[in-house]
């Protein structure tokens, strides 16, 4: 195993216990694994969220004070922002804003 993925396997067990082991989002309980055992993801998974994902403006920038560019957050929750940033990204390059 390389040095890298037990750095971030160390610093996702840190972030886990520091959110006590719940989603960043919905703060159900979520499954702390490896997962690469699975043949799926549960909804429960640990999932890293970058907050500043790759449709934000302010990716690439340091953070302001503290601040923290991910979490941890279910793989349902982590999935459905995905989607739903997706289809903002979309619609904003087309002309069209959200109003949510």
């Amino acid at each position: 195993m390389s040095r890298q993925s037990k750095r971030m396997r160390r610093k996702k067990r840190r972030v886990y216990a520091e959110q006590d082991g719940q989603c960043h989002y919905c703060d159900c309980d979520m499954l702390l694994t490896s997962g690469k055992w699975l043949s799926y993801l549960p909804p429960t998974f640990a999932t890293w969220e970058h907050l500043d994902d790759k449709y934000s403006p302010h990716r690439g920038t340091a953070p302001k004070g503290s601040g923290r560019r991910v979490v941890l957050a279910c793989h349902q929750c982590n999935h459905a922002r995905g989607r739903r940033r997706q289809a903002e990204a979309r619609r904003e390059s087309h002309g069209t804003k959200s109003t949510h």
